[in-house]
């Protein structure tokens, strides 16, 4: 069965107000997530139909598929996670 683990990841503002900043907190992120994303990178290798989307590869909006049938209009405009 395929999958796919879309990573998110922190929001922690360890640099501000300099042009590095943006580059800053995405290598402290990395640092501190060492070990989990060490492992999710393995994961992805180790099993066959499995993707990892790593961090910082776009918006990713979660839609409530439980609810989704009851009114599909509701959650595609507003849920948003």
């Amino acid at each position: 069965i395929p999958g796919e683990l879309v990573i998110d990841h922190s929001v922690q503002v360890d640099v501000a107000r300099s042009e590095d900043a943006l580059q800053a907190n995405i290598e402290f992120e990395f640092q501190r997530n060492k070990e989990r994303f060490g492992f999710l990178k393995w994961g992805s290798s180790a099993f066959d139909n499995v993707l990892v989307v790593p961090p910082g590869s776009g918006i990713v909006h979660q839609v409530d598929i439980m609810n989704f049938n009851e009114n599909p209009a509701h959650e595609l405009c507003t849920n948003s996670k």
